[in-house]
């Protein structure tokens, strides 16, 4: 395999660009100490005062404490058939019994 070979994060095998779709997925998740709330009902005022409220919280945070606090992020590439059954499920349904 060269450097330049692709493997489907999925099923493993070797994707090829030239010939087939080739679909890249980009991950990233953060976790911290901070809970925050999804915009529903809040108005402006409510979202400007919780961005406050964690920059706040943020400001005794170092860059190292903030770098760990990031869990994972990943860079992932699919062939079309798994991207498509991904997309269809991309909990993994028959993972979670």
């Amino acid at each position: 395999m060269s450097d330049e070979t692709i493997l489907c994060a999925r099923c493993s095998n070797v994707v090829d660009p030239a010939s087939e779709n080739i679909w890249q997925m980009k991950f990233v998740a953060f976790a911290g100490p901070f809970d925050l709330t999804l915009p529903g009902n809040q108005t402006i005022d409510d979202i400007r005062r919780e961005i406050e409220e964690l920059h706040r919280l943020l400001e005794d945070v170092s860059e190292r404490e903030a770098l760990e606090a990031v869990r994972s992020f990943g860079l992932y590439y699919f062939c079309d058939r798994c991207y498509r059954e991904w997309r269809e499920d991309p909990a993994g349904s028959e993972y979670l019994a």
